[in-house]
């Protein structure tokens, strides 16, 4: 009767984690943290950052008008990758994380600069969360005076 009792909790428990879709789909959310200047920008100037995936796919972004010169901007992802239906309940995989990131300059709608930086050589882990570039990104823009690309 002992044996009978235990198993049926083991059983009992079992069913509660399999009918519980957000013990196997749950992952965590991370950030990445990216700073510099723009140097040489006109009045309509702004950024976009872009992070991107495995085969070229652009994922979250995030587009800063900034007044003065420095920009800094978190944006945050999901770890959650591709999944599997099992007895109708997901299971992640929790690794999904950019290749890179695109930091953009923009002068109205004209892209004037462009920095791609490799998440695995650019940035480090600031804590278990956050992803930050190791040095500010400087982008340089096209102002009337200024030497042109």
């Amino acid at each position: 009767m002992h044996l009978f009792r235990r198993a049926s909790s083991v059983a009992l428990l079992f069913f509660l984690l399999l009918s519980s879709r957000n013990v196997f789909s749950a992952c965590g959310i991370r950030t990445i943290l990216v700073q510099g200047r723009a140097e040489d920008v006109l009045h309509d100037g702004s950024v976009t950052v872009e992070l991107i995936y495995e085969d070229g796919k652009v994922g979250e972004s995030d587009s800063l008008i900034f007044e003065g010169t420095a920009f800094r901007t978190r944006i945050p992802f999901s770890t959650r990758s591709n999944s599997n239906e099992v007895l109708g309940h997901a299971w992640s995989k929790c690794k999904r994380t950019p290749t890179s990131v695109a930091v953009v300059l923009l002068e109205g709608d004209q892209e004037v600069d462009r920095v791609t930086l490799s998440v695995a050589k650019d940035f480090i882990s600031a804590d278990p969360t956050e992803l930050a570039v190791r040095s500010s990104v400087v982008l340089h823009g096209t102002k009337i005076g200024s030497p042109q690309k």
